[in-house]
């Protein structure tokens, strides 16, 4: 679980289980924020591994984004997620 409400919930429904709270992972105190406002970005969040997302990344690079970019050529489109041995090349 990352938080402890996650952890009390999954505990109500299954009283049995063993948790424990990892929070996430970046110290904001010693890991300073980019500076990266910037620009307009669209982003899409979700793995690769899951070939919808695939799919959709695909439809939205060939024929949303030339529309978007007639309207602003400075957006930039941003895909995070987890990578399964694909990357897209324009």
């Amino acid at each position: 679980m990352v938080s402890e409400t996650d952890r009390q919930e999954v505990e109500k429904r299954c009283p049995s289980s063993r948790t424990l709270v990892v929070e996430n992972g970046v110290n904001t105190r010693t890991i300073p924020a980019i500076d990266n406002h910037n620009g307009r970005k669209i982003l899409f969040m979700g793995g690769l591994a899951y070939y919808p997302n695939i799919d959709g990344i695909y439809y939205f690079v060939e024929e949303i984004l030339p529309k978007v970019w007639e309207q602003d050529p400075t957006m930039v489109f941003v895909s995070l997620g987890a990578i399964q041995g694909w990357i897209y090349k324009s």
